[in-house]
């Protein structure tokens, strides 16, 4: 999964830094457009891309883990993440399951649908693009917390050898992660809104800090050269 992520973080070719990436370090490089007839060149392609529909980690297990034996039908595990992998939540769809959870059988680009889980992952995804760098952060973690929730329980329910057991854990599995994400959606509008970080003190007292822009980038762009103080 870490794999499925990488635009190159901390190598040379790291998609987040210089003007490209932006004040807030964007790892998404659009293509096409007139500029392109105009100007030679190319973008590195990151291995998680932001056009993806999906990305998936297959899992092979033998018939035993941590010493338990497994169902013969529960050994493979697909690891199913829709849209770009650095804003995806992996869920795991196992082969006992009876059929592939409702909201990950649809998800047309033409409609947004909050019953689909590529709206709930895209959405997400393109809201990043307020405040990139930290906001991505606060997924990462959350996705990282759920994963590991989901990889344990996936443990703890194949364990127990029963098809109608697997199926009903890992479907709900699967609904109440796109939900989350929906919630992600509203939170990270909320703390990252208009260029601040809000948080509530004590469930009741807002703290809101202003990001402001890192100097390097105010240089590149000109500040310096702009018409002075405005207040």
């Amino acid at each position: 999964m870490k794999v499925m992520r990488d635009s190159y973080q901390d190598t040379s070719f790291d998609q987040s830094k210089g003007l490209a990436g932006g004040a807030f370090g964007i790892v998404d490089r659009y293509n096409g457009g007139k500029g392109e007839e105009h100007v030679d060149g190319a973008w590195e392609r990151p291995i998680s891309i932001f056009r993806s529909t999906y990305t998936f980690v297959s899992e092979a297990r033998s018939h035993t883990a941590q010493g338990t034996r497994l169902s013969s039908n529960a050994g493979t595990t697909v690891w199913f993440g829709p849209h770009a992998a650095h804003s995806t939540c992996y869920v795991p769809i196992n082969m006992a399951m009876s059929s592939v959870p409702q909201v990950y059988r649809k998800g047309f680009q033409g409609t947004l649908d909050r019953g689909a889980a590529f709206w709930a992952f895209r959405y997400v995804s393109n809201l990043l693009h307020i405040r990139f760098g930290p906001m991505k952060k606060v997924l990462q973690r959350l996705a990282t917390l759920l994963e590991s929730k989901h990889s344990k329980e996936l443990d703890r329910v194949v364990a127990t050898g029963s098809k109608d057991e697997i199926n009903k854990v890992l479907t709900g599995m699967a609904h109440e992660t796109v939900a989350r994400w929906w919630r992600l959606a509203d939170e990270l509008m909320v703390r990252f809104a208009d260029g601040y970080d809000t948080r509530l003190v004590n469930g009741t007292v807002l703290d809101s800090k202003t990001f402001g822009y890192p100097a390097w980038w105010l240089e590149k762009v000109g500040y310096e050269d702009g018409p002075g103080p405005v207040f």
